[in-house]
């Protein structure tokens, strides 16, 4: 036995001693005897037999009640704590906290069990927070919560406790910015941390910037939960064993005897004592009980009747302060909520797919009682602490005793009234039985008649002075009554009485709100029945007749219900009857591209399918002409088909026979057919190819802005001061000067370069930026890459996407994860530009756009490090800033600049490639920018017949330059701008072409051109201060629809000149707490990205 030995369901006096290895220690704790207890007691006692000493057992009769106290004063001893224990309303501490608080105190491992509600929070906070040491700034306390509303709820009660005491406290959840907590750590450097298993394991285990094994006490809450290998399991059991082992263990739990808890207690724990407050209640034999200030009650009811049942709880006596509605699907919770807001009831929804925006709305409205009716799924059902919750309905039952338990914890807290109703239909009343008996607990079947509870034919009385306050559940501040109906009746039959047209009885009937009117059809009758006594006149009594019949069909008509499918396209899910549901169907999506629109004005012309457009020969037959003479003949003759034309049936002597011509010109005369015929098409049958966007649109995005290209065109802005360098890094090779000689008769092959590291980090996950930004060196900060594709942006065609933060004051342009933008597209502003690999052939797929970027990428890598000498380098002032070690990274250079555009201080990472040797040695070398343009061959051609680029570089260079620049126009002006803001003295471009036209893995180059970059600009039409003017004009918009601590999407239209501004929540695009991996695909295309294979 260790030091923190302790019995369990006695309390050791006169005497007694527990043994251990060399000394014997003295233990005066009480802990309550439950099954956790016995099952520990048997494992102690096969232990001891290793021990010398001998250990005594007391009797059962030696137990004694523990004494408990009556204020705060006995247990915690800081002054400002007790302050702040008051501050928060807590006066008398409940029996768990009398007697966890000491043990924990004595640096036990302690197990807490008792029931949801008894307060086991502040039982392991105070003595917490009463140990730390503000003096070291370390890690102290662990806490870890199984979900993000249980975490948070934790640490706004932690946080109101260490008001004015020193300590700080962080919370880490999943489903917020991972970069902003792993810079609180570092800038607050927490004593106390509290999160969920899933951002805990990420921050300490993957990233190393949590160290746990500092802390000392580490408490785990809903431990059964937190272990369950459904959800994570296994993280939570990483972060226990990285955890000092030296550690004090603290777990919490409603349900200790649960075998999830008293596995971990043997595994995690050293010798734990369980402290339960079964004292509190006759049941002292079963840990697992209900508290019994909580009645239970099943109502058995028909299942569509279950809604009705549900009405008739929340007006029934007692009336609820608040209710929570448990299901057990997410979809079914929303249909649940939507059709209990059709009964104008106060109804708000929570369930797990729900964004942490959107979940800490619904919590906020729900505890302001704005909207006193929850429906919810499991996710509420732990820990979760609504003293004003006064009803549980549960309408689907859970899966088994312990979940029914944990629902019906959320009522009835701190010893307040609680009514937990099951509504199961008649075949499933067996299930809430077995329940009982396994929880043994009472569990009433009731019925409500005149909104009262009736137990076997007597109504159930309710004690009221331990009741909440009732809430107002329905939306209206009255309720109709019978009589307020009734005199809405004698009024609108007395009009329709007086009523002498029929226009005027619709006027009449138009007025009244039929809803109203049609809510009850029985009383209609009788008043109408009534009315026909008061009638005197015939002609009085026939039109109240023709009323009547006319008030009746009104009556009867019912406004359409619209059955809206929030999730996509068609019916929802419910709305098919029961026979024909779970059949297969083929599934579609608002994604899914749609055919093009029958063009129903068209003419019909099936008699005559040629010919359709041409004109008849003898036109003037139609008309009379006045002059006597014949009018000229205009005939389109010869544009139909099967016309012979004179001219061209003549035979020619420089025409020759097909026959006679050699293989090589009928190859080439089939293809320039096939070329000519490619024109030929129907001109109103094309087929427009949609191209995908970069990323989806969410419904909870916010349109703020839309630019078309020609806006953006107009821009300019000259206000822009010189740049100004704050930092370089990186380490750079020198320029081979003999590759200036490669031409396509002393081509070069490209060397691949597998074991050298490409970075291409974000602005937010930037180091230098991050020191930068804390040193208020400006306002904006971007990438040179995201920076000259925003200037580049009216001359793109494909869809890309910026992530756009603000922080105060601040904005940080930067690239979501699996962003596109680094990727290097060809031929993107041609006139017939590269196809989806779907649209093409197997044997075609080589050269689809796909294939062609990530051709395009890896050639503009190898490219960037085949040209220099690796035996000679120059290093900047500081190293690469993401290199690691033992890794080898490619030639870099970062160049950290400053440009003040107006009122803006904006900071830019830019980079250059490699570095020349100067003219003189005394001369600082020239930086070089150096990237690779990569030839789309003809499949058709046969190797070693010539590409088109072999054919003509050497001696048309401009024209094959010119053809690049054309269908290249996007790409080569991003380039230009990069090198602009890196103030590179040069821009090499190479020519790179495949050995074979169907191998995009084997290249050689061709040629390299040299370039001064502003030179270049003006050679391709780039205008600066338009360039500039463009991104002004979108910091502009950002920082007028932003708000601060906000985040906003900038997207360019796949289909349309058109770029957005969306405004997106706060925890999009990041990961949630269940640590959701991306999609293959992406990260297949991530790897090649970093790494040229």
């Amino acid at each position: 036995m260790r030091e923190n030995s302790a019995c369990f369901g006695f309390i050791v006096s006169s005497g007694r001693y527990v043994g251990s290895y060399s000394r014997i220690y003295q233990k005066h704790l009480y802990i309550s005897p439950n099954v956790c207890n016995s099952i520990y007691c048997k494992q102690l006692n096969r232990t001891c037999f290793h021990f010398s000493h001998r250990l005594v057992v007391p009797k059962r009769r030696q137990l004694t009640r523990p004494n408990l106290v009556a204020s705060f004063d006995s247990l915690v001893s800081n002054k400002t704590l007790l302050e702040n224990i008051s501050k928060l309303g807590y006066e008398t501490p409940l029996p768990i906290q009398t007697s966890a608080i000491p043990s924990i105190k004595q640096g036990l491992d302690v197990t807490l069990g008792s029931h949801t509600g008894s307060g086991k929070t502040l039982a392991f906070l105070l003595p917490i927070l009463e140990g730390i040491h503000t003096q070291q700034k370390k890690v102290q306390v662990l806490i870890i919560e199984p979900t993000r509303e249980l975490c948070v709820q934790v640490a706004s009660v932690c946080a109101s406790l260490c008001n004015n005491m020193g300590i700080r406290s962080v919370s880490l959840i999943g489903g917020a910015n991972v970069h902003r907590q792993m810079d609180s750590l570092k800038e607050k450097q927490p004593h106390i941390v509290l999160g969920t298993p899933g951002r805990l394991y990420e921050l300490a285990i993957e990233k190393h910037v949590l160290n746990a094994a500092q802390a000392s006490v580490v408490v785990v809450d809903e431990v059964d939960q937190c272990l369950d290998s459904r959800t994570n399991g296994g993280e939570l059991e990483a972060l226990l064993q990285a955890c000092s082992s030296r550690k004090q263990t603290i777990f919490c739990s409603a349900t200790c005897s649960s075998n999830l808890v008293v596995e971990a207690s043997q595994r995690f724990q050293r010798d734990a004592v369980v402290i339960g407050s079964q004292w509190t209640s006759n049941n002292s034999n079963n840990n697992n009980s209900s508290p019994e200030n909580i009645q239970h009650f099943m109502i058995a009811a028909a299942k569509h009747k279950h809604l009705q049942v549900v009405r008739q709880i929340l007006f029934a006596n007692p009336l609820p302060s608040a209710a929570i509605i448990f299901v057990n699907d997410q979809h079914r919770a929303k249909v649940i909520a939507s059709k209990l807001q059709e009964f104008k009831l106060k109804v708000t929804c929570m369930q797990g797919n729900q964004s942490k925006l959107e979940r800490a709305k619904v919590l906020k409205d729900f505890r302001q009682r704005k909207y006193p009716i929850l429906v919810c799924t499991e996710v509420l059902a732990r820990g979760m602490d609504f003293p004003f919750v006064s009803h549980v309905i549960q309408l689907e039952l859970p899966t088994d005793a312990q979940h029914y338990l944990h629902r019906a914890g959320r009522c009835g807290r701190a010893g307040v009234a609680g009514f937990c109703f099951s509504i199961v239909s008649p075949e499933y009343s067996f299930v809430v039985k077995k329940f009982s008996k396994a929880l043994n607990i009472a569990i009433h079947s009731v019925e409500i008649k005149n909104n009262k509870l009736f137990h076997q034919g007597k109504e159930w009385s309710v004690e009221s002075n331990n009741l909440l306050p009732p809430s107002k559940v329905h939306q209206d501040e009255s309720l109709p009554s019978a009589s307020k109906l009734e005199a809405e009746f004698d009024q609108l039959v007395k009009e329709l009485e007086e009523a002498e047209t029929w226009e005027d009885v619709d006027d009449i009937v138009a007025d009244e709100d039929v809803d109203t009117v049609t809510d009850d059809v029985q009383l209609k009758k009788n008043v109408l029945d009534s009315s026909q006594e008061k009638v005197v006149s015939k002609k009085k009594k026939k039109k109240t007749a023709k009323a009547k019949k006319r008030l009746s069909e009104i009556a009867k008509r019912q406004a359409p219900k619209i059955n809206d499918n929030l999730e996509g396209w068609g019916p929802p899910a419910d709305l098919p009857p029961t026979k024909f549901r779970d059949i297969p169907y083929a599934a579609f999506s608002k994604t899914d591209r749609l055919g093009k629109a029958a063009d129903w004005t068209a003419n019909v012309r099936s008699g005559k399918p040629f010919d359709r457009y041409s004109a008849d020969g003898d036109e003037d037959g139609m008309f009379q002409t006045v002059e006597g003479r014949a009018g000229s003949k205009f005939a389109t003759a010869f544009h139909g088909r099967n016309v012979r034309v004179p001219f061209l049936t003549r035979t020619t002597s420089n025409f020759r026979d097909f026959r006679g011509r050699t293989q090589e010109e009928r190859e080439r005369s089939k293809k320039w057919d096939r070329k000519d015929h490619a024109f030929r098409r129907r001109f109103d049958d094309r087929r427009r190819e949609l191209r995908k966007a970069s990323i989806e649109v969410q419904a909870d995005w916010v349109l703020k802005e839309e630019l078309s290209f020609s806006e953006l065109s107009k821009l300019s802005f000259s206000n822009v001061s010189e740049a100004k360098d704050i930092v370089s890094c990186g380490v750079l090779e020198y320029y081979d000067k003999t590759n200036d000689r490669i031409s396509v008769k002393s081509e070069k092959h490209l060397e691949r370069f597998e074991d050298r590291t490409f970075h291409y980090v974000g602005t937010t996950d930037d180091p230098v930026i991050r020191e930068l930004a804390s040193q208020g060196q400006g306002r904006i900060y971007i990438t040179s890459s995201i920076l000259s594709l925003l200037m580049s942006s009216a001359r793109t065609v494909y869809s890309w996407d910026i992530v756009v933060h603000r922080v105060g004051d601040k904005l940080f342009f930067d690239k979501r994860e699996g962003s596109m933008i680094d990727m290097l597209t060809v031929n993107e502003t041609a006139h017939d530009p590269p196809k989806d690999e779907k649209n093409l052939p197997r044997e075609e797929q080589v050269n689809s756009m796909q294939s062609l970027t990530i051709e395009a990428t890896l050639v503009n890598q190898n490219f960037s490090q085949a040209v220099l000498n690796p035996s000679q380098k120059y290093e900047l002032e500081r190293p690469n800033p993401f290199a690691e070690e033992d890794e080898r990274v490619a030639s870099v250079g970062y160049r950290y600049r400053k440009w003040t555009l107006g009122e803006y201080d904006v900071v830019v990472r830019t980079e250059f490639d490699a570095v020349l040797k100067p003219a003189r040695e005394e001369e600082t070398p020239l930086f070089l920018s150096l990237k690779a343009l990569n030839e789309v061959p003809d499949l058709n051609t046969k190797p070693g017949s010539g590409s088109d680029w072999r054919n003509k570089l050497d001696s048309q260079r401009g024209a094959v330059f010119a053809t690049e620049l054309k269908n290249n126009a996007a790409k080569l002006t991003r380039w230009t701008l990069s090198s602009l803001l890196c103030d590179a003295d040069q821009l090499k471009l190479g020519f790179v072409s495949r050995v074979s036209p169907r191998d995009n893995t084997n290249h050689v180059i061709l040629g390299i051109q040299t370039y001064k970059p502003r030179e270049f600009a003006a050679q391709i039409g780039l205008n600066l201060n338009n360039s500039w003017g463009v991104f002004h004009q979108m910091v502009q918009l950002c920082f007028k629809h932003m708000e601060e601590e906000s985040k906003a999407i900038i997207m360019k239209d796949p289909n349309k000149p058109i770029i957005r501004l969306y405004s997106v929540p706060e925890d999009a695009f990041e990961e949630d707490d269940d640590g959701e991996k991306e999609d293959e695909e992406d990260q297949e295309e991530e790897e090649i990205v970093v790494r040229a294979e």
